[in-house]
């Protein structure tokens, strides 16, 4: 080839050292958000997704498939941890196809108790996304591995407030506008939850930082890029 197309310096990072590829032939190309995100919803439609997929009023959310590298087994954790650390639990709301981990994922959810506080809506409809995320408290994002990170920047143009794992192509998506954790731990998942839920300083700060950050991803700088 010519020219190779990175979606971030993360992926342009990780062609050169898997496939010694000349760095100078790759060219980073950020990807963007569906408009449709950054489109407030009516609350007749907020109501609507709401009774359609029986969310609670106040939860955290996680959209991806169901493989090992998006780290669902992690999270669990952090709400376990979570709950001891503060007498009380967050639902977790998780949307996304099932792939080869998820009979672990169910293990895990019983074994730590959890079955009244994690729900799978499993796939869910492109048009129904943007008012989950705008009712959700936070997307919590532990994922260990990604080219770049769509639903991040889906949260962000939406105006959820964004907890993600500080690796890989994540920290170069949110910038300064999301509290970051080490995918690994899952104290830190949990104390990364906890300030999002109740620091609203920081909540605010980072929603607003976050709307203008969404809007420098354009289809269009993309395509003239």
């Amino acid at each position: 080839s010519k020219a190779i197309i990175a979606i971030s310096n993360h992926t342009k990072k990780t062609i050169v050292e898997k496939y010694n590829v000349p760095p100078e032939k790759i060219y980073v190309t950020h990807l963007a958000a569906n408009p449709i995100y950054f489109e407030p919803q009516e609350p007749g439609r907020l109501r609507e997704i709401k009774n359609k997929y029986q969310l609670p009023d106040r939860f955290v959310f996680y959209p991806a498939f169901t493989w090992p590298h998006k780290n669902h087994m992690t999270l669990l954790n952090a709400l376990s941890i979570y709950a001891k650390n503060h007498g009380s639990q967050i639902p977790l709301i998780l949307t996304g196809s099932q792939k080869e981990a998820k009979i672990n994922i169910l293990e895990r959810i019983e074994s730590l108790q959890l079955e009244g506080t994690v729900k799978f809506l499993g796939f869910v409809p492109t048009e129904d996304m943007p008012s989950l995320y705008q009712l959700s408290s936070a997307l919590v994002f532990p994922s260990l591995f990604e080219g770049f990170g769509m639903p991040v920047l889906e949260a962000m143009a939406s105006g959820c407030p964004v907890a993600c794992s500080n690796v890989t192509s994540l920290p170069e998506i949110v910038g300064d506008t999301a509290v970051t954790f080490d995918p690994l731990n899952a104290e830190a998942i949990a104390g990364s939850v906890y300030t999002l839920l109740h620091d609203e300083e920081i909540r605010s700060r980072n929603v607003q930082r976050a709307r203008e950050r969404a809007k420098m991803f354009s289809w269009e700088k993309t395509a003239a890029q």
